[in-house]
């Protein structure tokens, strides 16, 4: 009679041989996982320092006594290495912008004298827009008298002076002392507004 004989040493290789699919299987899963945990990390990093650019882009003042005097509305810069703390507000549907120096507004504070708007303006107009007399295009004037003109892109500007002091009562209520001050920051506002107008560049 014949006896039948298990393999056992075929078993155990069949069993070795799942055993190690099965690890394969576990270690390249578990491998995937963690490359695709890796690469959102990244992506989260990235977007956090996006974002925090972006934050901090947006809490810089458009004008101030920094590198540079920026108009983003109008797209162009100037630098700027002068004492004074600038601000602006654009008027007549963004075709001028006039400028206020802190300085000038601490100054005449504990008085009914306002300076805001008096550290002179800029003026952006279109070539073919016609000069204040008529008699000529921009375009034309600027040619014949480059230095009134800075010309960006389209558009030339041009530094306009204040046309009075501060506003304020007559008689001032400044004292003497005061109003010699306020007079030497009107001077030193207006022309660095108009080296602000002379160095404008484009925003890149």
């Amino acid at each position: 009679m014949n006896r039948k004989h298990s393999n056992n040493a075929g078993f155990t290789v069949v069993e070795a041989l799942l055993i190690l699919i099965f690890l394969a299987i576990v270690g390249f899963a578990g491998y995937y996982v963690w490359h695709q945990q890796k690469g959102t990390d990244k992506t989260g990093d990235a977007t956090k320092t996006s974002s925090q650019s972006a934050k901090i882009a947006s809490q810089k003042p458009t004008t101030s006594n920094q590198k540079y005097v920026t108009i983003p509305q109008w797209g162009v810069k100037a630098s700027y290495d002068g004492s004074l703390t600038l601000s602006y507000t654009l008027e007549l549907n963004n075709a001028v912008a006039r400028f206020s120096a802190k300085q000038m507004d601490d100054l005449v504070a504990d008085s009914s004298t306002s300076c805001t708007g008096y550290a002179g303006s800029i003026a952006r107009v279109s070539g073919d827009e016609y000069t204040e007399d008529h008699s000529e295009t921009v375009a034309q004037a600027a040619a014949a008298n480059s230095a009134a003109y800075t010309k960006v892109g389209n558009y030339y500007y041009q530094f306009q002076h204040a046309q009075a002091a501060c506003e304020g009562p007559n008689p001032s209520d400044l004292s003497s002392a005061k109003e010699a001050q306020l007079e030497t920051l009107l001077t030193q506002a207006n022309n660095d507004v108009k080296s602000i107008a002379a160095n404008l560049q484009a925003i890149r």
